[in-house]
């Protein structure tokens, strides 16, 4: 954007700051979802390591990590090789994720989890799958 060009150097707080306003911000409201929001969340240089430390920091008080609105051509690509993919658990899958996490985290048991993000990659690979099925047909 036309600030981002203007306002030159970059300015960006540390991974360590954000998690610590994260976890002020959790305590004092109660909220149950920390959402990273940003006009360009995926340009954060740290958000590989902002993820991983509100993952550990978060789920164990049950509070979902959300990244809405990455744009699809910046989705980054250290999240997804660092075992994030672009999916979205379904608040009726909640408590499912968060004891998938809890088996893990306390058990080492990765199972539950490693399941529940498979059926979701499917899920989402047989969208595409259709949708391709469909831009085909119509171009």
């Amino acid at each position: 954007c036309q600030a981002g060009m203007i306002y030159r150097p970059v300015r960006e707080r540390s991974a360590e700051k954000l998690v610590e306003q994260a976890e002020v911000m959790e305590a004092a409201t109660g909220y149950d979802e920390i959402g990273m929001l940003s006009l360009s969340t995926s340009d954060y240089s740290q958000l590989g390591e902002l993820t991983d430390s509100l993952l550990e920091k978060m789920t164990p008080h049950h509070t979902s990590i959300s990244l809405p609105s990455l744009r699809l051509d910046s989705f980054n690509l250290e999240l997804m090789q660092n075992g994030y993919p672009a999916i979205s658990v379904k608040f009726t899958d909640r408590k499912r994720y968060y004891n998938a996490f809890e088996a893990y985290y306390h058990e080492s048991k990765v199972e539950p989890m490693t399941q529940l993000i498979a059926e979701y990659v499917d899920e989402r690979l047989e969208q595409y799958l259709k949708l391709t099925d469909v831009i085909s047909g119509v171009i």
